[in-house]
C-alpha cells in the first residue's frame, strides 16, 4: 500500500499537473494570445502543486528533507514570486482570460497558502 501512495503523491500528481500546464500552453498557442504568460503559469503550477504535494505528504506520507525544502520554497520564495507575477500581469490582465486567471491566482496565494500551512501545522500536531 505504501508504494501505491508514494507513486500517486510523488509521480502521478506531478505528471497530471505537467499535463494540464502543457495543455493550457497549447490552448494559448492555438488562440494566439499576445504576450502569453508562460513563465507566470509555470510558477503558478509549481507553487500550487507544491502546496498540494505538501498537504498530501503530511496526510498520507512522511515528512522528509525534500518536503522541508518544499516548505521553505512555499514560505520564503513563493510569496516573492507571486508578488512579482501579480505586478507583471496586473497591467495585462485584460489581454486574455489566461492573464486574468493568472492575476487572480497570484493574489489568492496570499490567502490560500497561509490557510493551507495552518492546516498542515494542525494536522502535523494531531498525527504526533
Amino acid at each position: 500500500m505504501k508504494i501505491i501512495t508514494f507513486i500517486i503523491i510523488h509521480l502521478l500528481i506531478p505528471l497530471i499537473g505537467l499535463f494540464f500546464f502543457l495543455s493550457i500552453n497549447r490552448k494559448m498557442k492555438i488562440r494566439q494570445i499576445s504576450n502569453p504568460p508562460i513563465f507566470e503559469l509555470f510558477v503558478l503550477f509549481v507553487t500550487y502543486g507544491g502546496l498540494l504535494l505538501m498537504l498530501l505528504t503530511v496526510l498520507f506520507w512522511e515528512i522528509s528533507g525534500m518536503s522541508i525544502l518544499g516548505l521553505f520554497y512555499l514560505m520564503c520564495i513563493a510569496p516573492f514570486l507571486m508578488g512579482l507575477i501579480f505586478y507583471r500581469v496586473k497591467k495585462n490582465q485584460k489581454t486574455s482570460i489566461f492573464h486574468q486567471k493568472i492575476f487572480q491566482f497570484s493574489y489568492l496565494y496570499f490567502i490560500i497558502a497561509p490557510l493551507t500551512l495552518l492546516v498542515l501545522f494542525f494536522i502535523g500536531n494531531i498525527k504526533r
